[in-house]
């Protein structure tokens, strides 16, 4: 099964994200934690396309929800036309650090890669691609 979906890439705009997720993770009857941990790592690179990708100019977010039945995963893909920039290649913050001295920025893509089984990006025909795998 899948299930795709585009809208303004918005902060306005994350509610219908998150209704489209749930919608799909109710079909393979995630559990609670599963649910939280996909739509927490969904919501952060849907604010990040819409607060950075764009540069204030208008564009869209195309997102994608596959199910693999058998395996009991899913896989969310979000488009975007904007700026190019791979998150995964930013070094992960140190968690450890004292409070001054932990940097600012970079956590938000540590939690999604750490609540989600597999990410990765590729820039491709002008599109910042982003792609992440759970299995539930």
């Amino acid at each position: 099964m899948v299930e795709r979906m585009a809208v303004e890439a918005t902060i306005d705009n994350l509610y219908k994200v998150n209704n489209f997720i749930l919608k799909g993770l109710k079909v393979l009857g995630c559990d609670d934690d599963g649910e939280n941990q996909i739509l927490l790592s969904c919501e952060e690179i849907f604010s990040n396309i819409c607060n950075y990708s764009y540069e204030n100019k208008f564009g869209f977010v195309l997102i994608s929800f596959k199910i693999i039945f058998d395996e009991r995963m899913i896989i969310i893909t979000f488009w975007d036309n904007g700026i190019p920039y791979n998150p995964l290649e930013q070094e992960d913050p140190d968690v450890n650090a004292d409070a001054e001295r932990k940097s600012i920025g970079g956590l938000g893509i540590f939690i999604v890669k750490n609540m989600m089984d597999r990410v990765y990006y590729i820039f491709k025909n002008g599109k910042n691609i982003f792609t992440m795998e759970k299995k539930i």
